[in-house]
C-alpha cells in the first residue's frame, strides 16, 4: 500500500501511518491479505486458473484455522517496514526483531518469483525520491547506474533495505539476527532472538 518500503524517521509525524499501525499492532486489522495471504484482486482473475485455484485452496485451508485462533495476541511480520523500524520502536514501544537473510538468497528468490509484483523499478523510484536515503543510495549508485540489470538492482535494494536498519539497530533499539544462523541452530543467535 501507501506505506510499504517507505523511510520513516524515528521522530516523524505521519498520522495516517500511525492509525494504520495502531490497528495492526492491536491485532484488530483483519483482512484476506494480512491474515491469510490471499489477494482480493486475484480472487476473480480468470487469466491464471492455476493461481486462482491456489488462492481458493489457501482461503479454504487457512480460513477456518484463522477464525479459530484470531483471539490470540498478535505476532506481526512486516516484510516492507525495515526502513521504519526506529519509528515503530519510538512511537509504539514495539519490540522489534529484524531477521536479515543473506542477499544472495533474497536476490535468487526474488528473481525466481519474477513478475510485476517483484520488479525492482517501482521500489527503486520510491527510494530515489526520498532525500533521507541519499547517503545509502550513494553507496550503491556505482552498481546501479542508469539502467541496472535485475540482479544488480535487487542487490542494491537489499543493501538499502537492510544496511540502514543494521547500522542503526542499536540506536533504534532493535535486535537484528541472521536468518542463516538461526537455520543452522546457532544457540547464540537464537538466544539473542528470544
Amino acid at each position: 500500500g501507501n506505506f510499504a518500503f517507505r523511510y520513516v524517521a524515528p521522530d516523524a509525524a505521519w498520522p495516517e501511518l500511525e492509525r494504520f499501525m495502531a490497528r495492526a499492532l492491536s491485532g484488530s486489522f483483519l483482512g484476506l491479505w494480512p491474515d491469510l495471504r490471499v489477494r482480493r484482486d486475484r480472487l476473480l482473475d480468470l487469466s491464471e486458473p492455476r493461481a486462482l485455484v491456489g488462492q481458493y485452496r489457501r482461503l479454504g485451508r487457512d480460513g477456518f484455522r484463522y477464525l479459530r485462533e484470531r483471539r490470540r495476541a498478535p505476532l506481526l511480520k512486516f516484510l516492507r517496514a525495515n526502513l521504519m523500524l526506529g519509528w515503530l520502536v519510538r512511537r509504539f514501544g514495539a519490540r522489534v526483531l529484524l531477521v536479515v537473510r543473506h542477499p544472495g538468497g533474497v536476490v535468487a528468490s526474488t528473481m525466481k518469483l519474477g513478475g510485476p509484483d517483484w520488479h525492482h523499478s517501482s521500489r527503486l523510484e520510491v527510494y530515489r525520491r526520498e532525500p533521507a536515503l541519499a547517503l545509502w543510495l550513494g553507496r550503491v549508485n556505482g552498481v546501479l547506474g542508469a539502467d541496472p540489470s535485475p540482479v544488480a538492482a535487487h542487490t542494491a535494494l537489499w543493501c538499502i533495505e537492510n544496511a540502514l536498519p543494521l547500522e542503526l539497530a542499536e540506536e533504534w533499539g532493535i535486535t537484528a539476527v541472521h536468518y542463516e544462523r538461526l537455520l543452522r541452530g546457532d544457540d547464540e543467535e537464537w538466544t539473542r532472538a528470544l
